[in-house]
């Protein structure tokens, strides 16, 4: 048979991911966030056959979402457990810290056979890419494209801020309880609430600039009474995110 040319066969393709690599894939984008937190990520992921029916996005929610409930629990120096099992047809996801637990399972979607996949994330395990000294500005990066955050991280770093990255309300939320800032960086929209949401719960800080793509007048005047001191309309030239973010620092 040509499986290539089987409709069956391109469809179940279609409807499964490898649970294991979006693990990962979600822990890397939450690297920022167990980093502020001081917290340790075990992975013990043994199910050997990693391959789960479903869309890859609504997986990688329900990953992202566990391991989120489950750090709520957390405090500095505490461990979150992830394991993997294999059932007869089931993949079985637990995350644990303590009394936390959240678990879930996916039906096995063929045999992608994986070796025993282990190990820790967290601190020291995982450091930031550049030492943080006495005085380091720290920068909280909101935005919904892990990619934009990625960016920025890189960039700023390099000009010797401290960076701390989140892809949601929620997770910026969570960082801002763990760990304090200089400067906030967000995106306007965000997939779980607003760049203006977000400011109100974090009690107006005092400098903050607002990302946003095409923006009316009407935008404009909402997102300066909100708080934003800067305003800039992506692409955002990185030269200019440098000034607006020195700017505001000088008037501290």
């Amino acid at each position: 048979m040509n499986l290539r040319s089987d409709p069956k066969t391109r469809e179940a393709r279609a409807a499964s991911v490898d649970l294991h690599a979006l693990v990962r894939e979600v822990l890397i984008a939450k690297r920022a966030v167990i980093l502020a937190a001081g917290q340790h990520v075990t992975l013990e992921l043994n199910a050997r056959r990693s391959l789960v029916k479903g869309e890859r996005e609504a997986v990688r929610e329900l990953v992202a979402h566990g391991l989120e409930s489950v750090m709520v629990a957390a405090v500095r120096g505490d461990k979150i457990l992830v394991t993997s099992a294999l059932g007869e047809d089931r993949v079985k996801l637990r995350m644990t810290c303590h009394e936390r637990v959240f678990e879930t399972e996916f039906a096995s979607a063929g045999h992608l056979e994986r070796p025993v996949s282990t190990g820790t994330m967290g601190v020291p395990a995982v450091a930031p890419s550049a030492p943080v000294l006495a005085g380091t500005r720290t920068v909280l990066v909101v935005d919904d494209d892990l990619d934009t955050v990625s960016l920025l991280r890189r960039v700023l770093e390099r000009r010797g801020y401290e960076v701390l990255g989140a892809t949601s309300l929620a997770e910026a939320l969570l960082i801002a309880r763990k760990q304090p800032f200089d400067v906030l960086i967000s995106d306007v929209g965000l997939p779980d609430g607003s760049g203006v949401e977000l400011m109100e719960r974090l009690g107006r800080p005092r400098h903050a600039i607002a990302l946003t793509g095409v923006s009316s007048e009407e935008d404009t005047a909402r997102i300066r009474a909100a708080g934003f001191r800067q305003h800039l309309t992506k692409p955002v030239s990185l030269s200019t995110l440098e000034a607006s973010i020195s700017e505001l620092l000088k008037s501290a």
